[in-house]
């Protein structure tokens, strides 16, 4: 799943960044949607060389075939390689053709400077065709309104109260 996230991060950047058509335009109002501190780095061209513990503390070692991207503190780096990764630098070295980053954890926030970004799921049955074929579910727990049948679970929400307080009541009259 992750990877499925950072590969739409990735997608998402280049598709906003590549219309050159009102770039002049862009610059001049500062509208851009990706920060100009985000550095993106694709596996073509390099390799994630760092163990898991290194990973695991922030330490993202990276291998170049070719030039080293400019990687300077506070800048915000994307990549593919590994489970994909979104981290912030506090530290950078280069040795030969090797680029370490120190990182903590940074987020979609630090990437764009004003975006949206919506998802959509269908969980009809018509969406899971021939998904359960084969497959046994032990279900423990279902949660009000959650049945199962032979076509797996369905899903009613009709009448149900998401939260009360007061006179503030939140609920799903038909679903």
């Amino acid at each position: 799943m992750r990877n499925f996230y950072c590969l739409l991060l990735i997608l998402l950047i280049f598709a906003c960044s590549d219309d050159k058509s009102n770039n002049a335009q862009n610059q001049d109002s500062n509208d851009e949607p990706v920060a100009e501190n985000v550095v993106v780095v694709w596996d073509d061209d390099s390799d994630l060389i760092s163990t898991e513990d290194e990973i695991s503390n922030g330490l993202y070692k990276i291998e170049f075939a070719s030039e080293i991207p400019d990687v300077t503190i506070n800048d915000i780096v994307i990549g593919d390689q590994g489970k994909g990764f979104l981290r912030k630098v506090v530290n950078v070295s280069t040795s030969e053709n090797v680029l370490t980053l120190q990182t903590i954890q940074a987020n979609l926030d630090d990437v764009f400077n004003d975006a949206s970004i919506q998802f959509d799921s269908n969980i009809s049955i018509d969406s899971r065709n021939d998904v359960l074929d084969g497959t046994n579910i032990n279900v423990n727990y279902t949660a009000e309104g959650v049945q199962m049948n032979d076509d797996g679970l369905s899903y009613e929400f009709s009448d149900i109260i998401l939260y009360q307080d007061g006179i503030a009541t939140f609920s799903i009259s038909e679903g």
